[in-house]
């Protein structure tokens, strides 16, 4: 965490991010739809996984179907992913260098950065589960650090299918035994640990963001988003050195529109902020 208790988003400006605020809420964005396929990613080791006696069952039962076991460990896993969101933080400190996060991250620094103060949100029980109410840092590695946990958690949910006697291998269709992986994944506190470390791992060369995250299990049906009791959590509101006139008129638009103002002031690198500490 930054001195101040200070994480920045960087962002596109558009109307949905803006109104997020004015609504306190805070979105979360699908692990599979992130830019770097790496990311985030549940490898494993085939090797450990099929040597292990906890596979035995799954292997004769993969060999009945006449599917190869890495195709359907592949499958567990892309369902399992499907479940997993982020919201992503820079925990960069105020008055550092951050063009490469305006670049790469804010329309090429048309976009906006949302200063958020997580001092405030940790005191507030905000969130259902502990572990998604608790701000992750992300580590970085030169190796493929993740790959022992992604190792457990296959193994995990071979265990969870294999213990169930309701649910033999033999009895289950395949989309059903796929199905019910992310249920039982999330409902297994050392199998969601496991999930935790691998979307908190990242490779070296994404060091410089320092980044943050927030990380929620969300299945078929519920909100991708949560609603904060306070509006404290957002600090401030700048826009990028290549936003325009219009990109400022339209924050204060939006904001006018409920009843809200929003006053800018710039800075040398023409970078122009509004604080929210004052809205209601």
């Amino acid at each position: 965490m930054s001195s101040t208790g200070l994480c920045f988003k960087y962002c596109p400006l558009s109307v949905l991010e803006l109104e997020n605020i004015i609504s306190k809420k805070i979105h979360f964005s699908a692990i599979i739809g992130f830019n770097d396929p790496r990311d985030s990613e549940i490898p494993y080791d085939l090797d450990d996984v099929l040597s292990s006696e906890d596979a035995r069952p799954f292997i004769q039962w993969s060999q009945q179907l006449k599917r190869v076991p890495r195709v359907i460990i592949n499958e567990m896993i892309s369902v399992l992913r499907r479940q997993i969101y982020i919201a992503c933080f820079s925990q960069i400190e105020s008055g550092e260098d951050d063009s490469l996060m305006w670049a790469y991250y804010a329309d090429k620094s048309r976009g906006m950065r949302i200063a958020c103060d997580f001092d405030a949100f940790a005191t507030r029980n905000e969130l259902v589960h502990d572990d998604e109410n608790f701000l992750f840092p992300v580590e970085y590695h030169k190796q493929d650090a993740a790959k022992g946990f992604g190792t457990a958690i296959v193994l995990s949910l071979l265990r969870a299918l294999r213990d169930r006697p309701e649910k033999r291998y033999v009895y289950r269709p395949l989309k059903d035994f796929i199905k019910d992986c992310p249920s039982l994944a999330f409902s297994d506190v050392a199998c969601r640990e496991h999930i935790l470390r691998c979307v908190t791992t990242k490779r070296e060369c994404w060091e410089d963001e320092r980044e943050m995250r927030l990380i929620r299990f969300i299945m078929p049906g519920m909100p991708s988003d949560i609603t904060l009791t306070r509006q404290s959590f957002f600090k401030e509101i700048s826009l990028g050195p290549k936003s325009s006139k219009a990109d400022r008129l339209l924050v204060t638009k939006i904001f006018s529109s409920m009843g809200q103002s929003a006053s800018f002031i710039s800075n040398a690198e023409g970078i122009y902020t509004f604080n929210l500490t004052h809205q209601k």
